[in-house]
């Protein structure tokens, strides 16, 4: 069984990957905070989705709907006052930890993902209607996603890039990231309390790969389960030498960590925390909801193994991928396309049930 002092000697931290009103409400997230280490919280609309569903919040939406409020001012108010507590019960983590942690995620609509300058100004408005100086914008990290983040940087505005599938990728999101805060420093603007996360997904990497890895020959198959913590470390291994070298130390800069996204399991036949085990990687996060930190805590097995001898070992992975006829690049394509409709369906599908009371 992991405990608290287990998860400081990680060197990472821990956030929810769940907001509901009544986790605020009931004290559970407080408690959260205190047995599971958790120093943030992550949202998405899929997220929301699920949680609008719940009974105790047909009050608040009959009230909005009678009072005419259309179901994207609903939603909004709903998901601006859960940001709210939420972000209030973190404050002492993000106070103690000098702004580094203690954040609340709160993302832009995804039918806004293709579009840079909506994006930024929606950004910007969510995050002066939030008023909390520990909320995190989310966007996506398509090519307009990135230019809209780099923006809300220098703005001032911390922020949470998301749906980040490849290490090339990933790398782009470091060049908006270290572009921002190098422009705040030459304009003599602070960085304190200003932090990003760079939001890596793991687990649907896995499901990709191992569909395209059941349709062919036996011997491939060997390789299943094993891609998404490989190219994880691939992204780590950049991270590290990007965030860690003495030449971006000196700029005065924090490093915008890397965070772990979808890791709970998708396939039952992996251990329920499994990459919350192999990902326990000093510097990063790992967002994860309460099944997957349940089982992380209760029998998780934290891996030790060099991280030098891990990456080397995912390098080959991919080289035997590839020799299998895997086309890594063109899934990682889908993934992020597949993950930005996903989205917009959750969100969509929010908005037709809020337009239900209306109706």
């Amino acid at each position: 069984m992991l405990t608290c002092a287990d998860i400081t000697r990680t060197g990472q931290s821990l956030w929810l990957d769940n907001l509901r009103r009544d986790l605020i409400t009931d004290g559970t997230l407080g408690r959260r905070l205190k047995d599971w280490a958790i120093t943030g919280l992550t949202s998405n609309p899929s997220i929301f989705e699920k949680a609008l569903a719940a009974p105790f919040y047909a009050g608040p939406i009959a009230r909005l709907a009678a009072a005419k409020a259309s179901p994207e001012e609903i939603f909004e108010t709903l998901a601006v006052e859960d940001i709210r507590g939420a972000a209030d019960l973190l404050e002492p983590a993000f106070a103690a930890s000098g702004g580094l942690d203690g954040y609340v995620s709160l993302e832009v609509s995804p039918r806004l993902a293709r579009d840079a300058a909506r994006t930024h100004e929606e950004g910007l408005r969510l995050a002066a209607r939030v008023d909390r100086p520990n909320l995190m914008i989310k966007v996506p990290a398509t090519r307009e996603g990135l230019l809209a983040g780099e923006k809300l940087l220098k703005d001032g505005i911390s922020v949470n890039f998301t749906l980040i599938f490849s290490v090339e990728r990933y790398r782009a999101v470091t060049q908006a990231y270290t572009g921002a805060m190098s422009w705040r420093v030459r304009n003599s603007l602070p960085l304190e309390n200003l932090a990003s996360v760079a939001s890596f997904f793991v687990s649907r990497i896995d499901t990709a790969a191992d569909a395209a890895l059941a349709a062919l020959p036996g011997a491939a198959r060997e390789l299943r389960g094993r891609t998404g913590i490989a190219n994880s470390l691939l992204a780590y291994k950049l991270y590290r030498e990007l965030f860690y070298s003495p030449g971006f130390k000196a700029t005065g800069i924090p490093p915008q960590r890397i965070l772990w996204a979808s890791t709970s399991v998708k396939d039952p036949a992996y251990r329920p925390s499994l990459y919350m085990e192999e990902l326990a990687l000093e510097g990063s996060v790992n967002t994860a909801p309460e099944d997957a930190l349940e089982a992380y805590f209760r029998d998780g097995r934290v891996n030790r193994e060099p991280v030098e001898a891990r990456c080397a070992a995912a390098e080959k992975h991919f080289a035997a991928l590839a020799a299998a006829g895997v086309n890594f690049n063109r899934l990682l394509e889908d993934l992020e396309a597949d993950g930005i409709a996903k989205f917009e369906r959750s969100y969509d599908g929010l908005l037709a049930r809020l337009a239900r009371p209306a109706a």
